[in-house]
Protein backbone atom coordinates (compact mmCIF):
# COMPACT_ATOMS: atom_id res chain seq x y z
CA UNK A 1 0.00 0.00 0.00
CA UNK A 2 2.83 2.36 0.78
CA UNK A 3 4.54 1.62 -2.53
CA UNK A 4 1.48 1.84 -4.80
CA UNK A 5 -0.60 5.03 -4.47
CA UNK A 6 -3.55 3.29 -6.20
CA UNK A 7 -3.93 0.71 -3.40
CA UNK A 8 -6.56 1.38 -0.77
CA UNK A 9 -7.78 -0.28 2.41
CA UNK A 10 -11.60 -0.30 2.58
CA UNK A 11 -13.22 -1.05 5.94
CA UNK A 12 -16.72 -2.44 5.28
CA UNK A 13 -17.73 -2.66 8.96
CA UNK A 14 -20.58 -0.60 10.34
CA UNK A 15 -20.00 3.02 11.23
CA UNK A 16 -20.18 2.12 14.94
CA UNK A 17 -17.52 -0.58 14.61
CA UNK A 18 -15.25 1.79 12.70
CA UNK A 19 -15.68 4.56 15.28
CA UNK A 20 -15.81 2.65 18.59
CA UNK A 21 -13.66 -0.46 17.97
CA UNK A 22 -10.99 1.44 16.06
CA UNK A 23 -9.63 1.22 12.52
CA UNK A 24 -6.37 1.36 10.58
CA UNK A 25 -5.42 4.99 10.12
CA UNK A 26 -5.56 4.77 6.31
CA UNK A 27 -8.84 2.79 6.05
CA UNK A 28 -11.80 4.28 4.22
CA UNK A 29 -15.11 3.28 5.82
CA UNK A 30 -17.83 2.21 3.39
CA UNK A 31 -20.22 -0.06 5.29
CA UNK A 32 -21.62 -3.12 3.56
CA UNK A 33 -24.41 -3.21 6.16
CA UNK A 34 -26.17 -0.75 8.44
CA UNK A 35 -27.81 -1.41 11.79
CA UNK A 36 -31.55 -0.67 11.63
CA UNK A 37 -32.67 0.56 15.02
CA UNK A 38 -36.33 0.25 14.00
CA UNK A 39 -36.03 -3.34 12.77
CA UNK A 40 -33.33 -4.37 15.26
CA UNK A 41 -31.27 -6.07 12.57
CA UNK A 42 -28.59 -5.46 9.98
CA UNK A 43 -29.68 -4.25 6.55
CA UNK A 44 -27.73 -4.02 3.30
CA UNK A 45 -26.23 -0.72 2.23
CA UNK A 46 -28.23 -0.39 -0.99
CA UNK A 47 -25.69 2.19 -2.26
CA UNK A 48 -22.58 0.10 -1.56
CA UNK A 49 -21.48 -0.27 -5.21
CA UNK A 50 -22.22 3.39 -5.95
CA UNK A 51 -20.35 4.45 -2.81
CA UNK A 52 -17.30 2.46 -3.91
CA UNK A 53 -17.47 3.79 -7.48
CA UNK A 54 -17.72 7.37 -6.18
CA UNK A 55 -14.48 6.98 -4.24
CA UNK A 56 -12.40 4.53 -6.32
CA UNK A 57 -11.64 3.65 -9.94
CA UNK A 58 -12.15 0.11 -11.31
CA UNK A 59 -8.39 -0.18 -11.90
CA UNK A 60 -7.53 0.71 -8.28
CA UNK A 61 -6.37 -2.06 -5.97
CA UNK A 62 -8.82 -2.44 -3.08
CA UNK A 63 -8.19 -4.48 0.04
CA UNK A 64 -11.42 -5.12 1.96
CA UNK A 65 -11.58 -5.74 5.68
CA UNK A 66 -14.36 -6.25 8.22
CA UNK A 67 -14.39 -7.70 11.74
CA UNK A 68 -13.23 -11.22 10.88
CA UNK A 69 -13.43 -11.72 7.10
CA UNK A 70 -17.05 -12.58 6.24
CA UNK A 71 -18.43 -9.23 5.11
CA UNK A 72 -15.22 -8.35 3.30
CA UNK A 73 -15.48 -11.59 1.30
CA UNK A 74 -19.02 -10.59 0.28
CA UNK A 75 -17.83 -7.07 -0.65
CA UNK A 76 -15.07 -8.55 -2.81
CA UNK A 77 -17.61 -10.71 -4.70
CA UNK A 78 -19.93 -7.75 -5.27
CA UNK A 79 -17.13 -5.59 -6.63
CA UNK A 80 -15.78 -8.32 -8.91
CA UNK A 81 -19.29 -8.70 -10.35
CA UNK A 82 -19.30 -4.93 -10.98
CA UNK A 83 -16.08 -4.57 -12.95
CA UNK A 84 -13.42 -4.25 -10.24
CA UNK A 85 -10.61 -6.75 -10.82
CA UNK A 86 -7.91 -5.81 -8.33
CA UNK A 87 -9.84 -6.63 -5.18
CA UNK A 88 -8.61 -8.60 -2.19
CA UNK A 89 -9.92 -9.79 1.16
CA UNK A 90 -8.03 -9.37 4.43
CA UNK A 91 -8.57 -12.93 5.70
CA UNK A 92 -8.92 -12.35 9.44
CA UNK A 93 -10.15 -8.75 9.28
CA UNK A 94 -9.65 -6.18 11.99
CA UNK A 95 -10.49 -8.20 15.11
CA UNK A 96 -9.52 -11.73 14.02
CA UNK A 97 -10.71 -15.15 15.10
CA UNK A 98 -12.26 -16.23 18.37
CA UNK A 99 -10.13 -18.00 20.95
CA UNK A 100 -11.31 -20.88 23.16
CA UNK A 101 -13.02 -18.35 25.47
CA UNK A 102 -15.00 -16.79 22.62
CA UNK A 103 -12.97 -13.58 22.48
CA UNK A 104 -11.54 -12.28 19.21
CA UNK A 105 -7.91 -12.46 20.24
CA UNK A 106 -6.31 -14.44 17.40
CA UNK A 107 -4.97 -13.02 14.16
CA UNK A 108 -6.50 -9.92 12.57
CA UNK A 109 -5.09 -6.43 12.21
CA UNK A 110 -5.55 -5.39 15.83
CA UNK A 111 -4.25 -8.63 17.38
CA UNK A 112 -1.20 -8.62 15.11
CA UNK A 113 0.01 -5.40 16.70
CA UNK A 114 -0.57 -3.31 13.60
CA UNK A 115 -1.29 0.38 14.22
CA UNK A 116 -4.86 1.54 14.58
CA UNK A 117 -6.66 4.62 15.80
CA UNK A 118 -9.97 5.97 17.04
CA UNK A 119 -9.32 9.35 15.42
CA UNK A 120 -11.61 10.19 12.53
CA UNK A 121 -10.26 11.57 9.27
CA UNK A 122 -13.03 13.50 7.50
CA UNK A 123 -11.82 12.20 4.11
CA UNK A 124 -12.16 8.55 5.20
CA UNK A 125 -15.32 8.36 7.32
CA UNK A 126 -18.62 7.32 5.74
CA UNK A 127 -21.09 10.05 4.86
CA UNK A 128 -24.76 9.40 4.09
CA UNK A 129 -25.99 11.01 0.91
Amino acid sequence: MLQNPSTYLVDVRTISEYVFVGHPEMATNIPLLFWSENKQKMEANENFIEDIKAKFKPEDTLIFMCRSGGRSTKALSLLKANGFENVFNMKFGFEGEKDSQGYRSKNGWKNSGLPYTYNLNEDLVYRFK
